[in-house]
This record gives structure tokens, C-alpha cells and sequence, in this order.
């Protein structure tokens, strides 16, 4: 039943409104254009804030700037570069990938890699210069058990652990785990393998695009599902401004624990949430075709975006 309310003023017609301007209930009164605007950016003010941002860093990148670091082992990289200024090979020539033992590749993951430790990896393969100098590791285990594994099949290893000196040349990386994962094949009979990439260390798995890894998904859980976020926490006393000391939420059934998250939060442990990891496998072996035939791969990820903004920009001013 329509109200009996009249919202119009009978000598000139005008909408009767609130002090902020808005109509009260009459569902016919218009909006103005400072109205629309204000209405759009409250709906949508993250997304506007990020293309704002976005844009600077566009205009930056335009101006002259260096697009600042964002992967931590890039960041790494970079600040022993400038500590050991060395001259870096122009190319990957007379470099050889061997087989090496966990001592002589903890000190190199320990000093470059973001967890900073060897985990339960047990196969270490190591990219040497034509010098003999070790440039670069990759470091091999079994890795989780769960949703992965049924989805490439076995036998399965994982990638755990991998990182390169300031001193190693240009595509180092994708070098190492290429022939890495060839050698592992040959002495384990082992030809699929998979890789996490932790978007907390600024990853998003930019050497497995350019190794052509298949990319399965962001927080794979398992029967086509996906995650963009999951829980972390913090044991009392750690640092909740350092990313590595946030760990999964299996953390808490470790050690005898068997904390629910209120129990935690009682405790002294910090609960939040963090990006979900990125995956990617790749099949090394003689039916790797009819393997890659039976996967569904997703598009790439991209997270930085206003380098390719950026970079369509620089091509349209040299067309």
C-alpha cells in the first residue's frame, strides 16, 4: 500500500532531501552528479586506490625510475650485489649443473634462500661456473602429501628450496632447475615435479613461466577447489612484521599441541590470514605429451601489472 506522504514541495516542485543531500524514500528522486561520484567511490574505493597506485608506479617506471624489487630473493640478490660488486658471466656457457651433498649446499640456501633453511629436502643439485664456484642451488624432497599429488600423479617430488649468488648470469635460475630436474630423472626415475611460490616472499612463479611449468592454481585444495587466502599464525614472542616467522595453521597440532584457534589465541598466538601459494608441475619424462594432455593448466599469473602497462606504453610512443 503506496504512503500518503507527498516528498515534493507543492510551490516549486523540489525533492526534499537530507543534510548529506541524499533522497529520503522517494525511490524516483534523482541523484546529482557530485552525488554519483561520491556514491562510486565509496562502493568502490579499493579498486581505485589500487589503479591510483597502479598509475604512479606507471608514471614512475615512464620517468626514468627502476622498477623497485619486490621477491625477496631479489632484494637479496641485491644487496650483496652491492656489497660484492662482481662481474657476471654474459652467458651460461661452460657452466655445468652436478649432483652435491647437503653440507655444501646449506651454506648458499641458508644466506639467499627465503626460508633460509634446508627443510626436509634430500636431493641438492648445484649450478657451478667454469671456475668451480657454486652460483646457484636447487633443492628436491617429498614435499606435502594431499591434493597435488592426485592431481599429477606418481612418483612425485618437489622443488623446495632453490636460489642463485649475485654472481650468477642472466636466466641462471631457469637453467638450474631445468637441468636439475633432467638430472634428478636420470638418477631417480622420477619425472614429475612440482613447486610452490609464496606470494608473502613477493613470488608469483616467474621462473617456472619461463621454464614452461604448468600453472595449476593458487591454494590448491583438491577436486577442482581453489583458495586465495589461508590462516597463518604467529607463536608468542615472534616478530608479526617478519613474513617467514608466520607459519601454516598445522603448526598448531605440532609438537604435542592440539590448539583450536581459540585455545591459540589464549596462548599468546597471533591467528591471521595470508595469500594462498601458487602451484606448478612439469613432467620431465618420455610421456610427458599424453601428461600434459590430461592436466587443466590456468593462465599465468600476473602480479605486477604496471610493468606491462609500462611497457605498452614505451611501444606506443616509439610506434
Amino acid at each position: 500500500m503506496p504512503l500518503d506522504i507527498d516528498f515534493r514541495d507543492a510551490k516549486n516542485g523540489q525533492i526534499r532531501r537530507h543534510e548529506k543531500g541524499r533522497p529520503r524514500i522517494d525511490p524516483a528522486a534523482p541523484l546529482t552528479a557530485a552525488e554519483r561520484a561520491a556514491r562510486y567511490r565509496q562502493h568502490h574505493r579499493s579498486t581505485i586506490n589500487r589503479k591510483r597506485r597502479q598509475r604512479r608506479k606507471v608514471e614512475a617506471i615512464l620517468g626514468g625510475k627502476q622498477p623497485e624489487a619486490v621477491a625477496h630473493q631479489r632484494i637479496i640478490r641485491n644487496q650483496h650485489a652491492a656489497l660484492d660488486p662482481a662481474e657476471v658471466a654474459a652467458s651460461l656457457s661452460a657452466y655445468t649443473v652436478e649432483a652435491i651433498d647437503r653440507a655444501v649446499a646449506g651454506p648458499l640456501i641458508e644466506r639467499h634462500e627465503w626460508l633460509g633453511t634446508l627443510g626436509s629436502t634430500t636431493i641438492f643439485v648445484g649450478l657451478f661456473s667454469p671456475t668451480r664456484d657454486l652460483q646457484g642451488v636447487a633443492a628436491f624432497g617429498y614435499g606435502p602429501a594431499g591434493p597435488i599429488r592426485a592431481l599429477i600423479g606418481e612418483p612425485a617430488l618437489c622443488l623446495e628450496r632453490g636460489a642463485c649468488t649475485h654472481k650468477a648470469p642472466r636466466n641462471a635460475a631457469s637453467y638450474l632447475i631445468t637441468e636439475a630436474c633432467k638430472l634428478v630423472y636420470r638418477s631417480t626415475g622420477t619425472a614429475r615435479f612440482f613447486a610452490y611460490c609464496d606470494p608473502a616472499a613477493g613470488e608469483y612463479g616467474a621462473v617456472y613461466q619461463a621454464t614452461g611449468w604448468l600453472y595449476l592454481g593458487q591454494g590448491l585444495r583438491g577436486e577442482g577447489e581453489y583458495r586465495t587466502r589461508r590462516f597463518a599464525v604467529l607463536a608468542p614472542g615472534r616478530d608479526p612484521d617478519d613474513p617467514a616467522q608466520w607459519q601454516t595453521s598445522r603448526e598448531l597440532r605440532r609438537e604435542g599441541r592440539h590448539f583450536s584457534f581459540e585455545a591459540a589465541l589464549n596462548a599468546g598466538w597471533l591467528i591471521g590470514t595470508r595469500p594462498a601459494k601458487h602451484v606448478y608441475a612439469t613432467h620431465v619424462g618420455r610421456d610427458r605429451k599424453a601428461w600434459r594432455k590430461l592436466l587443466v593448466a590456468l593462465p599465468y599469473p600476473k602480479p605486477r601489472p604496471e610493468l606491462t602497462l609500462a611497457a605498452r606504453a614505451l611501444r606506443e610512443r616509439i610506434a
